[in-house]
């Protein structure tokens, strides 16, 4: 018998020696493994010890050990320990170690993993490695069904990731654009309500914890909730406010009602003593109900342009009555003797800092960078004009930036009067993807970006994306997690292991064709550019999509249903439907950017009704509500 020990009991020390038992009678093809919880340290030669560093005498440089991670791996001939600097890091360190021995993850699910096989005593191993970053972790967005956000919880510590941010008090929006199926006619809608949501949002919370990942809740619909109004999307409703909650919204434009009937996107009047008190309250009893949350986001609304023109509100900045705001909250949730951390953001008009000198608690608050409106046509490190003076700010006549340098400025400003944690708030893989179906383009852009992370004084990445952005491949998720795992990692060793496990012999093909179709995309194209969206050079480029397919066609056909391993087969039989994908795609693109509206339209049409069609086969990969919605709203696509 195959000894695996464990001293401690908690959930996520459970989850650890039980992952790692199940993997390596995956790797011996033995099921000879027994997990022993114990409170003194055994022999090194004794099995496998699952410990803190800090219990077995080995040094850590962490700056805490509750959310930094570092591990220490010392496998001798099947025996020894593997140790991290807290309980989520020991369960990284178990799959660093299955990595070490040549395993991969190079998706979510058991169909996205290579396993090696070898004998128990044939395993040593020596890895000690401290997190580039704190902060690596997802948000969810799109439309997701319940698997798909347990999927990705499990597979983030397996790349080194180690935090999840449920946007909303519930994630009830992005669970019901899964079930309703909206934007697909040829799926018929499953019932979905708000308690189901508010369930799977708790239970998708239990598993984030038992993996040990650092939990991050709310940010949208505080404003409307404290007055009573439920903000759980940003569907507008038709909502007769009361005397008392017309008191607490917002006076713009001469009119304190709902913005864009929208309840997310309203602001309140911030110098309302009355507003100012219930929501702070508001905040602490969800932070006493929710101990599971070790970052809660106190967010504004979801919309610029719209703050309070009342007398009191304009003697100070939004940002100025913002942290007034959060300061108060801090005052509560200490006397309250909650530990909860609170996340501030800068977005909107808070890229603007404070006015007056502040004293922000650097033990409870962390600031989150968010340029929304980046271009991902740049990287952070390709910055060179960034501006020494923010533009002057009006209140409601802000136009928000554009350039990342722009972007940086606002960054640098508040860092002058904030000194404490921080990540970016990034969004590479909510919308900006869909605009290089190569993702290679992308993917190259966000290492430069995590290995930039350290100039701009910023500690990590909570991702706000799909959870399903892994077609035809999740080499931009891979990228990401394990580039603010080890900053050192180079762009093309990690793509060239990753393509090299997930496609088999014919790998450097792949790369060929993803690097061919990444000279054909425009990954800005696809925002909302300022001049419209006509491009002769996109147009000419997007076809280039076609030439690429059909290159690389004789190759897809050759390796499907080609190999023993499903992981393989699967990833082959993704690009087949990838093949038809992109031509289509390098068809309504080019049409679009060459101004011929009503071919753009009918490209997409046919586009439109080929991933609809194949969502089934393609559900786990490709987010169709989100990128559908996206053209659609965003991009001005009409199907025919």
């Amino acid at each position: 018998m195959n000894h695996i020990f464990r001293t401690s009991n908690s959930e996520t020390a459970k989850y650890s020696a039980r992952e790692l038992a199940k993997y390596l009678t995956a790797i011996t093809g033995s099921n000879t493994f027994a997990i022993e919880c114990v409170t003194q340290l055994p022999k090194r030669d004794a099995g496998i010890t699952l410990c803190l560093m800090q219990d077995a005498g080995i040094p850590t440089d962490v700056e805490n050990t509750e959310l930094d991670d570092a591990i220490f791996v010392d496998i001798k001939a099947g025996c020894g320990i593997i140790a991290g600097s807290n309980e989520r890091a020991v369960l990284i360190g178990v799959y660093q170690f299955l990595t070490a021995l040549g395993c991969r993850f190079l998706r979510p699910g058991d169909d996205g993993e290579i396993l090696v096989r070898m004998p128990l005593n044939e395993m040593n191993v020596h890895l000690e490695h401290t997190a580039s970053y704190r902060h690596r972790g997802v948000c969810i967005e799109g439309a997701d069904s319940y698997e798909n956000v347990v999927d990705m919880l499990h597979w983030l510590p397996k790349v080194g990731g180690n935090s999840y941010f449920a946007q909303f008090p519930t994630s009830y929006t992005f669970f019901n654009q899964w079930y309703s199926h909206k934007k697909n006619a040829f799926k018929q809608p499953e019932y979905f309500d708000r308690e189901i949501g508010a369930e799977m949002t708790q239970n998708a919370a239990q598993e984030a914890k038992r993996a040990g990942l650092l939990y991050h809740a709310v940010g949208h619909g505080w404003t409307c909730g404290c007055l009573g109004i439920e903000g759980l999307n940003w569907e507008p409703q038709k909502i007769e406010l009361n005397e008392d909650q017309k008191e607490c919204v917002a006076l713009v434009n001469g009119q304190r009602v709902l913005f864009g009937d929208i309840a997310v996107d309203t602001n309140l009047c911030y110098s309302s003593e009355k507003v100012r008190q219930r929501l702070t309250d508001f905040v602490v009893e969800y932070a006493k109900e929710h101990p599971e949350a070790d970052y809660i986001h106190l967010w504004i609304a979801d919309n610029f342009n719209n703050h309070c023109e009342c007398e009191r509100c304009q003697t100070m900045t939004p940002t100025d009555w913002y942290v007034s705001l959060i300061q108060l909250l801090d005052e509560k949730l200490t006397a309250n003797k909650l530990p909860t951390r609170i996340v501030f953001l800068l977005y909107f008009e808070l890229l603007w800092p404070p006015t007056s000198p502040v004293k922000l608690n650097t033990d409870r608050f962390t600031l989150m960078f968010a340029p929304f409106t980046r271009t991902f046509g740049q990287s952070y490190a390709e910055c060179t004009q960034i501006p020494q003076t923010l533009p002057e700010f009006h209140r409601n006549q802000v136009k928000l930036p554009e350039k990342v340098d722009d972007y940086i400025g606002h960054l640098h400003a508040w860092q002058a009067v904030f000194d404490g944690d921080s990540f970016d708030y990034d969004y590479y893989l909510g919308c900006a993807h869909f605009g290089d179906p190569s993702y290679y383009k992308i993917s190259q852009l966000i290492s430069r970006d995590v290995k930039y992370l350290k100039e701009m004084g910023i500690n990590g990445i909570i991702s706000c994306q799909v959870m399903r952005a892994f077609f035809p491949n999740g080499l931009p998720n891979y990228t990401m997690m394990q580039t603010l795992w080890d900053d050192s990692i180079e762009f093309d060793a990690l793509s060239d292991d990753y393509y090299s496990h997930l496609y088999g012999e014919d790998w450097k093909a792949c790369k060929t064709y993803f690097k061919s179709l990444a000279d054909c995309v425009d990954v800005a194209f696809w925002q909302v550019p300022p001049k419209g969206f006509r491009s002769e050079d996109v147009a000419v480029k997007a076809l280039g999509m076609l030439e690429a397919a059909d290159a690389f066609e004789p190759v897809v056909m050759e390796n499907l249903g080609k190999y023993d391993n499903p992981t393989l087969n699967l990833s082959w039989d993704y690009l087949s439907y990838h093949l038809t994908y992109c031509r289509l795609y390098g068809r309504f693109v080019s049409a679009k950017a060459s101004g011929d509206e009503m071919t753009a339209n009918l490209y997409w049409s046919q586009f439109k009704d080929f991933v609809c069609e194949n969502e089934d086969a393609l559900q786990r990969v490709l987010d169709v509500y989100y990128l559908t919605h996206n053209a659609e709203y965003a991009k001005k696509y009409r199907k025919i």
